[in-house]
């Protein structure tokens, strides 16, 4: 998460791109929602610019994420999976009180109120029941499929406050009561930070970045974008242990040199401090534990060391 998402975040207990993790760590659940809810709605588009293959049966949901490690799916509809097709998400009253967790509960949190965060999901319904159907740790496999969503984008529900640190100077646009959608950004600012990298500050190579970051208008247009990536599938799961899990790396160094020296702001180069060698992560497999079990990740990393004389492209410091 980069340091925007940390300063919004740091009253919530998950991340924009983690909300699985949304689990009982977070502590009791206060059901209190004496403060009126702000209805609203929730619009935008769905597009299938790969031509993804789809049953007639796509409808789009809100799945949100329990204080008690649960998710619970609401405001559920379906739509034309003519594409692109247009969708309306009426929001007539709050997210559902299992979702609700209590700043009391919540580390750090800075003043009195609540706080539900949800996903915007399409799936694909393909038993034809007209809801989203859950599935328990161990299952044998997914009832249906959720086709698309936008995992840098989340639902963010306040009620009775709106914590003072949301909207800081870092937070970009202002929380409010209600309902609220704040989206997060990969941080770009910066290249490598060990003292051994050349590579220029202000040059990293996480891709472009994003010029709406923070809270958005929940009138603000949603897109989804069907893909066949599956990494969002712990969405269908009952609780939220399906999240990714740990991850490891071995390493070996290697004679010689690469046909390529990588770029020095490669986010998956990281030199030496004193740039005498470098450790480039070349591959990564998860590896899943079963449905809704959770994943392990693990990476191989070549090491090369600096030769002599130092080659004109070697990507850290040459001395």
């Amino acid at each position: 998460m980069n340091r925007t998402s940390a300063v919004v975040f740091s009253f919530a207990c998950a991340a924009v791109a983690t909300v699985a993790t949304l689990s009982a760590g977070c502590g009791s659940l206060d059901t209190d929602t004496t403060a009126s809810p702000q209805v609203a709605a929730l619009s935008g588009k769905l597009v299938n610019p790969a031509a993804v293959g789809v049953s007639g049966a796509v409808r789009v949901a809100v799945v949100w994420a329990g204080a008690n490690g649960s998710f619970d799916v609401s405001e559920d509809l379906p739509i034309q999976p003519v594409f692109p097709a247009s969708f309306t998400v009426s929001l007539d009253a709050g997210p559902p009180a299992s979702a609700l967790v209590a700043s009391s509960a919540i580390a750090d949190s800075s003043g009195d109120y609540q706080v539900a965060i949800g996903s915007v999901v399409a799936y694909d319904d393909l038993n034809g029941n007209g809801k989203l159907d859950l599935v328990a740790a161990g299952a044998s496999g997914y009832v249906d499929q959720i086709v698309a969503t936008d995992e840098s984008l989340v639902v963010v529900y306040l009620a009775g406050g709106v914590p003072t640190n949301a909207n800081s100077e870092d937070a970009g646009g202002t929380a409010v009561l209600g309902y609220n959608l704040f989206r997060d950004c990969p941080d770009t600012s910066f290249g490598p930070t060990s003292t051994g990298s050349i590579c220029p500050t202000g040059s990293g190579s996480g891709g472009t970045a994003t010029t709406s970051c923070g809270w958005e208008p929940v009138t603000t247009a949603i897109t989804l974008t069907v893909a066949t990536d599956a990494h969002v599938d712990y969405l269908m799961c009952q609780s939220a242990s399906g999240g990714d899990g740990s991850t490891s790396a071995s390493g070996a160094s290697l004679p010689g040199r690469p046909v390529t020296y990588p770029s020095p702001c490669d986010p998956n180069l990281a030199c030496s401090d004193d740039g005498s060698s470098y450790t480039y992560e070349a591959s990564c497999t998860t590896t899943s534990t079963g449905i809704c079990e959770g994943s392990s990740t693990s990476c191989v990393e070549d090491v090369y060391t600096r030769p002599s004389p130092v080659p004109s492209d070697w990507p850290c410091k040459a001395e």
